[in-house]
C-alpha cells in the first residue's frame, strides 16, 4: 500500500448459531462481526490487479477504459429464464401480473455493464414469484417499509452478480461508482436508511434471500438445460 494512503474500514459479519434460553431445540442465528481495512488496488504499488484473480470470469482488457465480462453467461440466463424480456421504452421493471421484465434499449445506457446490471436488479425481482421463491413482495403504496426492503434485497442481489458475471472488477473507480450509485438510487436511499434504523436486522435478512436469489439464477442454464434433456 502507498505510504500515506487511508483505507475504509470493512465489517466481516460471521453467522454463528446458538440456542435460546430455556429452549434447546430452538435454534437462533447470531452474527459476530469484524473490522478490517480495505485499500483499493489504486493505492498499492507495483500491483497488477489483472493478477489477482479475484473472479475466473474477469479479463482485463489491453484498454484500461474497457473491460470483458461473461456475455455467454448472461446471454444464457435470457435464453433459458423462464421470464419474457420485452425491449423497449423508459423504465426497467419486472410486471409480477406478467411475469415480463422490461428493458429499455441498450443505446439509452452509457456502457453496457449499466444494461446488464439493471437487468440483474430486475431478475432478481423476478426471482420471487409466488412459483419460485416465494418472497414477499408488497406494493409501494400499501407497505413503503416492505417495498424498500425487497429493493435492498435486489441491489444486493445485482451486486453480488455483477462481481460473478465480471460486470464490475477492481480496476472500477469506486468514487465514480458511489457517485453513480447514489445519483441513480436517491429514491432509494432514504428509504433504505429509515428501514435499516428501525429495522437493524434486516439488513441481514435482504442479504440472505439475495443469496437465494443468486443461486437461482445462476443454476437456471442448468436448470432448464436438465429439464429439456428429460
Amino acid at each position: 500500500v502507498r505510504a500515506g494512503e487511508k483505507g475504509a474500514r470493512g465489517l466481516y459479519y460471521k453467522p454463528i448459531t446458538g440456542h435460546d434460553e430455556g429452549d434447546e431445540e430452538e435454534r437462533r442465528q447470531r452474527f459476530i462481526a469484524k473490522s478490517f481495512t480495505l485499500f483499493h488496488t489504486s493505492q498499492c504499488e507495483e500491483l497488477d490487479a489483472s493478477q489477482l484473480h479475484l473472479s475466473a470470469r474477469v479479463v482485463a482488457s489491453d484498454d484500461p477504459e474497457t473491460y470483458s465480462f461473461d456475455v455467454g453467461g448472461l446471454e444464457a440466463l435470457i435464453e433459458h429464464m423462464p421470464v419474457t424480456l420485452t425491449l423497449g421504452g423508459d423504465v426497467a421493471c419486472w410486471s409480477p401480473v406478467e411475469d415480463r421484465i422490461r428493458m429499455p434499449e441498450l443505446c439509452q445506457f452509457d456502457a453496457a455493464q449499466g444494461w446488464w446490471l439493471t437487468f440483474l436488479h430486475e431478475l432478481v425481482h423476478a426471482s420471487g414469484h409466488q412459483e419460485r421463491l416465494a418472497r414477499h413482495q408488497p406494493p409501494r403504496a400499501l407497505d413503503p417499509q416492505g417495498y424498500a426492503f425487497e429493493e435492498l434485497v435486489a441491489e444486493l442481489g445485482a451486486a453480488q452478480l455483477g462481481l460473478s458475471f465480471g460486470l464490475t472488477t477492481s480496476h472500477d473507480d469506486p468514487e465514480r461508482m458511489a457517485s453513480a450509485h447514489a445519483a441513480s438510487h436517491a429514491a432509494y436511499i432514504g428509504s433504505w436508511i429509515k428501514l435499516l434504523e428501525e429495522q437493524p436486522q434486516a439488513l441481514f435478512d435482504a442479504w440472505r434471500l439475495a443469496g437465494d436469489a443468486c443461486r437461482w439464477i445462476e443454476e437456471i442454464p442448468t436448470t432448464q438445460t436438465a429439464a429439456l434433456a428429460s
